[in-house]
């Protein structure tokens, strides 16, 4: 039914039923507080729409793509891309990283803040910014949705920054976390300068579920990681981490792990500043 009104409705009305669609699910919730257990940490949380409601309350299991990572988090810079309402972040954090959390929905970045206060021993580790993660500075266009994702449909002009500007002000991330709803390939393509210094990358692959639409393919991601600088490791939610064979990539929506096969000798970028 989605994918029928949004192909026999012009783009200008479309935007403005979502924006109403939207709006209208936050106003007419109630946001309360939950506290429960997430990969062994407890958090309390401010749950401030539906989405947010079926995602975090209840205990969590640790996500696998953060146990991948478990053991190159402590005291490191991480860059979460796609943080929603802050919980990864504050998972991270738990496990010891320094975090930039950025954020394009004005509502979830707000949520993440609440989130964020309400947990501030490990929220004051955290520093979240509003806007979205792209090839180049200037400005996105995102969809109004709980989850938020940049698209030509998109109801919000919001600011679009890379992670090489991030990076010029925070430092050089040992760790990249992305999640954004396709536009992965976007969000690496202005990475160049800091890929170079060999971060690992936690990547949601959004392969069939906008990926293509924003321009990218599975083959692209993963030559973004030379074979010589990185091995790669995916998982679906059927199966567990295994090594990726680029010539037969895995399909549909999966995480990838890269993992750089040595560290360059010196850091590049500024000390971080969280």
């Amino acid at each position: 039914m989605k994918a029928w009104l949004r192909a026999a409705t012009p783009d200008a009305a479309y935007r403005l039923y979502r924006r109403w669609k939207v709006g209208r699910l936050i106003s007419t919730y109630e946001p309360r507080r939950t506290t429960h257990s997430y990969a062994g940490t407890s958090l309390t949380l401010l749950l401030s729409d539906p989405l947010a409601e079926g995602w975090y309350d209840h205990d969590w299991l640790e996500p696998p793509e953060i146990g991948f990572v478990r053991g190159v988090l402590g005291g490191a810079l991480v860059f979460d891309l796609g943080a929603h309402q802050g919980v990864y972040a504050l998972l991270l954090a738990a496990a010891g990283a320094r975090v930039v959390a950025v954020e394009a929905s004005p509502h979830n970045a707000r949520a993440a803040e609440e989130n964020l206060r309400l947990n501030p021993m490990l929220g004051n580790r955290i520093t979240v910014l509003e806007a979205a993660v792209a090839s180049a500075p200037g400005t996105a266009r995102v969809t109004r949705e709980l989850n938020a994702s940049v698209s030509v449909v998109g109801t919000d002009r919001v600011e679009a920054v890379t992670v090489d500007e991030l990076a010029q002000i925070y430092g050089t991330p040992d760790v990249m976390y992305v999640d954004i709803e396709g536009f992965e390939l976007q969000a690496l393509n202005g990475a160049r300068q800091s890929l170079k210094r060999r971060p690992w990358c936690v990547i949601e692959v959004h392969a069939g579920m906008g990926l293509e639409d924003a321009g990218g393919s599975v083959e692209a991601l993963l030559d973004v990681f030379a074979v010589d600088d990185y091995r790669l490791y995916a998982s679906t939610e059927a199966e567990a981490f295994a090594e990726v064979n680029r010539s037969q990539p895995p399909v549909g929506r999966f995480f990838l792990v890269a993992e750089p096969r040595s560290q360059p000798s010196e850091r590049a970028g500024t000390e971080a500043r969280i």
